[in-house]
This record gives structure tokens, sequence and C-alpha cells, in this order.
């Protein structure tokens, strides 16, 4: 058992497409899997870089409910935090002064009980070194928010 920081970000509903596609813009370039297609609300079929239960099928939330991500993000190493969560193997995999972070799991809830008309983006670290960078590291806190 260790430690599990997370961020949750409120989106208007309307707004969960954009956001998960300013997430996939900070996905590495390279991934050994393959995308998964998600259908989130509104209907407009997006393909992310990403899986959903670490499967690559087709996903289909159209009608409201939650979606579970597998996300792996681009982090700047500016940042403490960052630099140990970087040593040692993580800069073997550096594009452009950023490391790769994942599986963050994220977490939509395409509607919030406590914020009627918002949906959530709750990303959660898997292990105990990334909940140490999720607490500690403005990076991240930059890159959940960006999402959002």
């Amino acid at each position: 058992m260790g430690i599990d920081y997370s961020y949750e970000i409120f989106v208007p509903a309307r707004n969960v497409t954009r956001a998960l596609t300013e997430l996939a813009g900070l996905a590495p370039t390279t991934s050994p899997r393959p995308p998964v297609t998600v259908t989130p609300p509104g209907g407009d079929e997006i393909v992310l870089p990403f899986t959903s239960h670490y499967e690559s099928g087709p996903v289909d939330c159209s009608t409201g409910g939650s979606l579970d991500l597998d996300t792996t993000i681009m982090v700047g190493v500016d940042d403490d935090a960052m630099r140990e969560f970087a040593q040692p193997h993580d800069w073997e995999r550096a594009e452009r002064g950023k490391i790769p972070v994942g599986y963050v799991y994220l977490t939509v809830r395409c509607a919030s009980r406590w914020h009627p008309g918002y949906a959530s983006l709750d990303f959660t670290a898997a292990t105990t070194g990334m909940s140490l960078a999720f607490e500690r590291s403005a990076s991240v806190r930059a890159v959940c928010r960006s999402a959002g």
C-alpha cells in the first residue's frame, strides 16, 4: 500500500472533448499500445493515445457515466521534485526536456453530483514515487491544470 495523490479538475460538461484532446497533446509521441477511441457526451468520437482498463477497444460514454483512462503524460523536468522522479531511468525517454509520467489514472465523470453542468477529471498517481511528485511538483500541477 502506498500514497495516492490526485488532482480533480472541473470543467463545463460541454468541454470534455476539448479537455481530452488537450490531454492527448501532452502524451509521448510514441506509444507501445494502440490508441483508444472514445465517444464522450455529445457524440464526438475522438482517438486518444491512451488505454481504458489497459485495453484499446472503443469506449462509449456518450450517454453519461464515467470513463477510465490509463494515461502517460509528458512533464517538464524543471523543478527538484521532477528531477528526483526522473532519476535515473526516465531520462532515456526524455523528449524536449520532458519525461513520460505514467500510468496516471484518469477518471472522467461526465456529470458531477455536486456541480451540475460540470464534469470532473480526476488524475490519480499510480505509485508512491509518482504521488510524491504530484504533491511537490509545480510542473505536474501545471500539466493537470492545462488539461482542464
